[in-house]
Parts: C-alpha cells; sequence; structure tokens
C-alpha cells in the first residue's frame, strides 16, 4: 500500500496481475478477466487514443480554417476600405482642382479689351493715314 503522504489515508492500491486457472482461489478482490477481455480492453484504450487524436487534428483543422476565413475576410476588408479611400482621395482633389480653377480670374475680357482697344487704334491711324492721303 502506498500513501501519497505521511498525514494522508487515501492509499492507492498497487496494480497486480496473478494468472490464474479454473477453480484456483484468487489471492486478492478484483475483477478476473480472461485474455480476450484483456485484448478488447487493449483495443478500446488504443481505440480511444486514435480517436482522441483524430479529434484533437479535426479541432485544429477547424481552427485553422476559421482563422483562414477571418483572415481573407479582413484583408477583403482592407482591400475595399483602400479602394474606398482612393475613390474619396481622388473625388477631393478634383474638387479642388475645381474650385482653384473657379478662383481664377477671368482672362476673355482682357482679350475683348484688347481686341476693342487694337480695333478702335487700327481704326483711327487707317483714318489718320487716310486723311494724310487725301490733301
Amino acid at each position: 500500500m502506498n500513501a501519497r503522504s505521511d498525514d494522508s489515508k487515501i492509499a492507492v492500491p498497487q496494480a497486480q496481475m496473478v494468472p490464474t486457472k479454473k477453480g484456483d482461489v484468487a489471492p486478492f478482490d478484483g475483477t478476473l478477466m480472461n485474455p480476450a477481455a484483456v485484448a478488447t480492453l487493449i483495443a478500446q484504450i488504443n481505440a480511444s487514443k486514435e480517436q482522441s487524436t483524430l479529434d484533437v487534428k479535426r479541432a485544429i483543422d477547424m481552427e485553422q480554417a476559421r482563422a483562414a476565413l477571418d483572415r481573407a475576410r479582413l484583408e477583403a476588408n482592407l482591400d475595399f476600405a483602400r479602394q474606398l479611400a482612393d475613390a474619396q482621395a481622388k473625388l477631393r482633389d478634383d474638387r479642388i482642382k475645381q474650385l482653384v480653377e473657379a478662383q481664377r480670374p477671368d482672362d476673355r475680357q482682357w482679350w475683348v479689351i484688347g481686341g476693342v482697344t487694337g480695333g478702335i487704334l487700327v481704326t483711327i491711324s487707317a483714318a489718320f493715314a487716310l486723311s494724310l492721303a487725301h490733301r
């Protein structure tokens, strides 16, 4: 009998295996198992280990798939946000150009004034030249 500590009264029984034959008296209380039962128990233990390994692998695969899906969603959202930001920046820049062009003075009025002034000067010069020619 092993005790956990000196103060403890809980004992952990030792594993015992004693071969017996039909009609023998068992040396201890317990469960007697034939070789087929032992083989079944070992097979169940091994199957449980394999099932646990498969369950863990499946859980890991599921988490990896969720993580990949989450990453793909986040990347898609990031791409969309970048495209939206680029489009908004282009709209802003276009609007700024429009506003800058709207604030420029209109040069057409100077062309009109220059054309009218030039026409008057040509007319006066032509009239003066004709008046000199008729004398």
